[in-house]
């Protein structure tokens, strides 16, 4: 028998743990997510050095809500960054709990700016790709149902490949190619009026 309970996607998340994630991305100034704590504890141990052990085991994170350490993790980007296929339970840019909405979330965000959707869009279970083509120029966007996304231009360069945060993708793609961010937004617009 397991020595741990793994928290159903379903399962109410506490509140004032919720709130402590914000606090903590409003006082800090980036993402942070809700993790489950049986997770947490097996990338403490794949840690490779005493001191990454030491940091992670000894974070302020893990003793503000010491009534969690069971059950859930607070931890930011870099954190992610130790298991990245993971699913979290929570995160501060979408405020989204049930990890189908949040995919939802994400890939509508790129069918507004008029992305079109890819030939094989199975559903959040799987990579969803979705693209933007104008002559010359080619953005290509994978949604992994984590909410990791990867975006290639011209099929060459990768210009993102982090979580799913809208200013920094906006960002990313206008510091490549402010006509073509330019011609997405004009679509969008466009859009939207004809409805």
């Amino acid at each position: 028998m397991n020595d741990y309970v793994f928290i159903s996607p379903k399962e109410e998340i506490p509140q004032d743990l919720i709130d402590l994630c914000e606090e903590l991305a409003e006082h800090n100034g980036e993402t942070y997510f809700i993790f489950d704590s049986h997770l947490t504890k097996k990338i403490q141990s794949l840690a490779s050095s005493r001191e990454e052990k030491l940091d992670m085991l000894l974070g302020k994170h893990d003793e503000i809500l010491d009534e969690y350490q069971d059950t859930y993790h607070v931890g930011n980007k870099p954190f992610f960054n130790g298991f990245p296929s993971r699913f979290v339970y929570y995160d501060t840019e979408t405020k989204i709990t049930c990890r189908y909405k949040r995919n939802q979330y994400v890939t509508d965000f790129f069918k507004k700016l008029q992305f079109i959707p890819g030939q094989f869009v199975y559903g959040p279970d799987y990579e969803q790709s979705f693209y933007f083509e104008v002559p010359e120029e080619k953005l290509i966007v994978r949604v992994q149902p984590n909410c990791f996304v990867k975006i290639e231009y011209n099929s060459e360069d990768v210009l993102y490949n982090d979580f799913f945060n809208k200013s920094k993708i906006l960002d990313t793609i206008n510091k490549k190619s402010a006509s073509l961010l330019n011609l997405i937004m004009r679509d969008s617009k466009i859009s939207e009026l004809l409805k």
